[in-house]
């Protein structure tokens, strides 16, 4: 399923979170990357990292762009570029080497 119709698909950007144990997402296109230290999702509001310790996702479902997920939460930081767009791109050293 391309980006385009995901994007159609999925829920609005919603983050909800129950102190600092727990989080509910909606409106995630992708999981970029998982451990227990950090969780990089690409939302439709763009890439948002969630850094912490003992991060478990419960819950993965692109379908419908929800994702769970526990353990202590340090920080949700929100990046402006899209994931996708930049893989697209290419990376930085592609970009330098033209």
């Amino acid at each position: 399923m391309n980006t385009e119709s995901m994007k159609t698909n999925v829920a609005t950007h919603t983050l909800h979170t129950e102190g600092r144990a727990s989080a509910l997402i909606r409106g995630v296109l992708d999981v970029t990357s998982f451990d227990e230290q950090n969780v990089t999702l690409n939302t439709v509001c763009g890439v948002l990292m969630i850094d912490g310790s003992d991060l478990h996702v419960h819950t993965l479902d692109l379908e419908n762009g929800t994702v769970q997920l526990d353990g202590k939460i340090d920080s949700m930081v929100y990046s402006e570029q899209d994931h996708v767009d930049s893989h697209e791109k290419g990376s930085f050293l592609k970009k330098l080497f033209r």
